[in-house]
């Protein structure tokens, strides 16, 4: 099955509960279910794969309103997808800035609700965009480098003590050790 015919569906199964809407119209004021969260992530994470970055990114900036207006009391998870996919195709579409300023400010938001377990991929985030936005943009060409390094690192320690994933731990260590000097 391709992607497109994927978020067709995607589609269908979120009109069951929420109405014939588009997804970056999504009433934001509306109590979700999880499910509901995670379709929206779905199609906006697809819909940035397939090429449809305004529509991805809509659905995304939707998705953060609703949670600055929401307290995810019980599970921290669809908070941390949400913006672990929306710093991400921030970042690989150049905009790494952005990117950046949702993994700083979803750090503290980790910190302050004992989340330990997931900052490790928002600071990887944050090394890895300082590292792109050094070379692609070439401008003074070493200036991010010493703080992407920190980052990554850091990224590493905190999967090295909270393996989320421990095939993640090669893969931020060889980005490392790629990090010019």
């Amino acid at each position: 099955m391709d992607i497109e015919t994927t978020i067709i569906q995607l589609y269908q199964i979120l009109e069951l509960t929420l109405g014939k809407l588009e997804p970056e119209y999504f009433p934001v004021k509306r109590i979700l279910r999880e499910t509901e969260i995670l379709i929206l992530f779905d199609i906006s994470t697809l819909s940035g794969k397939a090429g449809f970055f305004q529509k991805s990114l809509q659905i995304f900036k939707r998705l953060d309103m609703y949670f600055q207006d929401r307290d995810m009391v019980n599970d921290a998870k669809p908070r941390y997808l949400i913006y672990l996919g929306y710093s991400n195709l921030l970042g690989r579409n150049k905009y790494y800035d952005e990117s950046i300023e949702i993994c700083r400010r979803e750090i503290k938001w980790l910190i302050r609700n004992n989340k330990a377990n997931y900052l490790y991929n928002f600071y990887f985030n944050i090394g890895w965009n300082l590292t792109k936005k050094n070379s692609e943009l070439l401008i003074d060409n070493k200036k991010w480098i010493p703080q992407a390094k920190m980052y990554v690192w850091l990224a590493y320690q905190l999967c090295l003590e909270y393996p989320e994933n421990k095939n993640n731990l090669q893969k931020i260590q060889i980005f490392y050790n790629s990090i010019p000097t």
